[in-house]
């Protein structure tokens, strides 16, 4: 009997003792998930920290870049504009020299003559030594010709100057009468056309209202030709030529 309750609160002790050690071992338990959730949360707060660190860097670095980029984009902007501003001055320069009026045709014609084969001291000697008025004769040479219209029959007559080297010819539009029928004699109020034929067959052309002017050189000499409307000889003009010094 004494065997049997002695073992019997033997076995309350340890049943008492198991109660005892499960707090302890909760306990531990709770400390060690304590510990690894406090590891954990430093280490993610040390990643949290790294990583937000080299954001910043990036960030910094980003705002670096883009300051760079609009100091680039202002300069090149502000070499842009300098670069239009030279060109327009430029421009401005070069049209201020640019020659204008007579001086402007006189460097067309002295082109053209270069394009054409004459050469530069050519026409430097005639520059050179053009006169502000040549020596012209005081003696006019007039004839009177017949003009060629569509309508006219007979040959044209034409007019002979320097001893008959140059001949000159005209072509002219017909005239109309009262009631607007075409006639053989020309019409003065249109234009003409005066070719002029020189031996050598070299060929020169006029064309306008008259009175109507003109001029080439031949023989070394200007040759100033003027053609008007006879007022002695209806349907015929008169040329005149004044012979001038050349250059």
């Amino acid at each position: 009997m004494a065997s049997t309750t002695f073992r019997s609160g033997r076995g309350r002790r340890r049943q008492g003792g198991g109660w005892l050690l499960l707090p302890l071992l909760v306990a531990v338990f709770l400390g060690l998930m304590f510990l690894a959730a406090t590891g954990a949360y430093r280490l993610a707060a040390s990643k949290y920290a790294a990583e937000a660190e080299r954001l910043r860097v990036d960030i910094r670095a980003l705002q670096e870049t883009n300051r760079q980029l609009h100091e680039r984009t202002a300069a090149a902007e502000q070499r842009g504009a300098m670069s239009v501003a030279r060109a327009a001055q430029v421009e401005r320069d070069r049209a201020s020299g640019l020659p204008k009026g007579d001086a402007a045709r006189l460097l067309g014609l002295v082109e053209k003559s270069l394009a054409d084969g004459v050469p530069a001291d050519r026409l430097a000697f005639v520059i050179t030594h053009a006169q502000p008025s040549p020596s012209c004769s005081d003696k006019l040479e007039t004839r009177r010709i017949q003009p060629r219209t569509p309508l006219s029959t007979s040959n044209a007559v034409t007019a002979g100057f320097v001893d008959g080297k140059v001949v000159v010819a005209a072509q002219a539009a017909s005239a109309r009468d009262a009631a607007g029928e075409l006639q053989s004699g020309f019409d003065p109020t249109q234009p003409v056309e005066l070719r002029f034929t020189a031996v050598g067959g070299g060929v020169e052309s006029a064309r306008g209202a008259l009175p109507l002017g003109h001029a080439f050189l031949f023989g070394g000499s200007e040759l100033r030709f003027l053609a008007r409307a006879s007022d002695k000889a209806p349907g015929s003009i008169d040329v005149s030529l004044q012979t001038c010094s050349y250059p």
